[in-house]
């Protein structure tokens, strides 16, 4: 039996649903998980149909309703949207497409629910989104506020109070602690998929990120489909920069109405020399980076400077002989930049041996 209706959730998120018939009076509800179709057979084709969905595990628990069938487009128009509101009330615009099965003659339409733009954050940071419209002024994202992701104020312009130093150290804290390999809880609740709209349709709309600790981003267009990028953030001691990654595709197969935009870290720093080194830019002369043999590392932060230097060293050995890493060792490398893309060699001091080298490659 061919259903008059059915419901399509391409969100990243499970949903709950309830479908109201108002010209029948009936109502039914169901729970939905991610790219599932429910079947609704509690409708009849030509009634006055709404809508209500939410989805908790995404922080948005409440929603204004949507008509989806309608008995006089004149005075009911359908809607091609559903809007929902997380806890904060803020809302959030999902789009809605309607399609006609084939194989049902025409008695079944589908009703798919899409989010026009998914954020996702493989920086290993805690990223957090505003939006900009052309005849509007900044406004906050919605379904941030989820877990342990919630926005910190963003430092004021040109304010270098102790407040803003320690959080541009607690941003390079993160930073150092949080590899690509592993990642702590906190980091994989800052990587869950964020739903993300503007509200209104204009090439115009922007969209900015920010670190904690830090300005916010220029403004961002998200209309530019296979397009990649840097993003660089300014930090909240005016010297140095946040630097990611951008990169804006479509979703594949029937995901393919949603942008999907991926946030990754601009430079990575990995070792495959077999030894363990210790790597820091040249402006930084106050700490280093320990680098174990295979490991790699996101470097986020650089000093604000026409090129962008790094310098690496064998990893010291403390009494016990593990590696550790202290910037006073002598023997660093010469400075090489990070933007020169293929092979470059770098000679690093060896260790004292009889009649071994004096250097390696």
């Amino acid at each position: 039996m061919t259903p008059p209706m059915e419901i399509e959730n391409l969100l990243p998120y499970p949903m709950g649903l309830r479908v109201f018939d108002k010209t029948a009076g009936r109502n039914w509800a169901s729970h939905l998980q991610r790219g599932g179709v429910a079947s609704v057979h509690a409708v009849q084709p030509g009634n006055l149909v709404l809508l209500s969905i939410d989805i908790p595990e995404a922080g948005f628990v409440k929603c204004e309703g949507t008509i989806i069938e309608s008995n006089d487009e004149d005075e009911y128009p359908t809607d091609d949207d559903i809007v929902v509101s997380d806890r904060q009330g803020i809302k959030l615009a999902l789009k809605l497409h309607r399609m006609d099965i084939p194989s049902s003659g025409g008695r079944c339409r589908r009703i798919s629910i899409y989010a026009p733009y998914v954020m996702v954050n493989r920086t290993g940071l805690d990223l957090f989104y505003s939006s900009k419209g052309f005849f509007k002024g900044v406004t906050a994202v919605a379904g941030q506020n989820v877990g342990s992701n919630t926005p910190l104020p963003p430092v004021e312009p040109g304010r270098h109070s102790m407040g803003a130093r320690s959080s541009t150290n607690e941003f390079s804290r993160q930073q150092s602690a949080g590899s690509v390999a592993g990642r702590s809880s906190s980091e994989t609740l800052a990587s869950r998929p964020l739903m993300f709209s503007f509200g209104s349709f204009d090439l115009r709309n922007r969209a900015l990120v920010r670190v904690p600790g830090s300005d916010w981003s220029r403004p961002l267009s998200f209309d530019a489909l296979g397009s990649s990028a840097e993003v660089v953030i300014p930090l909240g001691d005016k010297l140095s920069d946040a630097h990611l990654g951008i990169e804006i595709e479509p979703g594949r197969g029937r995901y393919s109405h949603t942008r999907v935009v991926t946030f990754t870290s601009r430079y990575v720093v990995k070792n495959m020399t077999g030894m363990a080194l210790q790597y820091r830019t040249v402006y930084n002369t106050a700490s280093a980076a320990l680098l174990g043999d295979g490991e790699r590392k996101p470097l986020h932060t650089l000093h604000r400077a026409r090129r962008r230097l790094l310098t690496i060293a064998r990893a010291l050995a403390d009494e016990h002989g593990r590696p550790v890493a202290s910037v006073r060792s002598g023997k660093w490398s010469a400075p090489f930049s990070i933007d020169d893309v293929g092979r470059v060699y770098v000679r690093l001091a060896a260790e004292a041996a009889a009649g071994g080298p004096e250097e390696v490659l």
